[in-house]
């Protein structure tokens, strides 16, 4: 199985990307994910370095993982239909032309549908190409 993106508790580092470039503050809240493939330190709690940071907003969700070309997430919870208002931007805020299938995608959405797998046309999309 490919790289696993889970919440946790977490520390930033300089690699780590803040969805919207947002500044940070003490009790705003989060969504936190994490690679799970990645060694971890052995103290109680455990705490990881974090990969992705999502400021909450409401009526938002968020998925972070592997998707394949035909946009379906690798575990097969989500499958993404792309439109023209979708966002589709590289985590450095540029405009991505083509297919983003075949990277790790943060993808923030706001509805699905009730079918298996879930699809949603997504609010906007970040390749995190390399990671």
């Amino acid at each position: 199985m490919g790289t696993q993106f889970r919440k946790g508790s977490f520390f930033i580092n300089n690699d780590t990307y803040v969805v919207d470039f947002e500044t940070l503050y003490e009790g705003m809240p989060v969504e936190v994910f994490y690679n799970a493939n990645l060694p971890a330190p052995l103290i109680y709690p455990p705490q990881y370095v974090a990969a992705v940071v999502v400021p909450r907003q409401e009526n938002q969700s968020v998925y972070v993982g592997f998707f394949d070309r035909n946009l379906l997430a690798a575990d097969g919870s989500l499958k993404l239909n792309l439109s023209r208002d979708t966002e589709v931007v590289t985590k450095n805020n540029q405009i991505f032309r083509g297919n983003p299938g075949g990277n790790v995608l943060v993808v923030l959405y706001s509805q699905t549908t009730r079918s298996i797998p879930p699809q949603t046309t997504p609010d906007k999309v970040v390749v995190m190409c390399g990671m």
